[in-house]
């Protein structure tokens, strides 16, 4: 496999992303192998590395529908 520097940050991107939530443990990151990184979707890779997708509806996230300008669009978090 040759990968190319877009599915390199693809990857690291996402795993970045799973870790940072908490969803996914560095134990489980360091042992996920090539499943969790050829997951379609983020479900597939959250099961590929043992964990489970579950709803929370403690945690909102506010954004615009259209933003004017897409290099900055206003994100928040309650």
């Amino acid at each position: 496999m040759n990968p190319t520097r877009r599915t390199v940050l693809k990857s690291t991107g996402a795993m970045a992303t799973l870790l940072s939530l908490g969803i996914v443990t560095a134990e489980q990151a360091q042992a996920a192998g090539r499943a969790g990184f050829d997951a379609k979707n983020l479900q597939d890779a959250i099961k590929a590395l043992g964990g489970s997708v579950s709803a929370n509806d403690q945690v909102q996230i506010i954004s615009p529908d259209i933003a004017e300008n897409g290099a900055v669009v206003p994100v928040g978090a309650i």
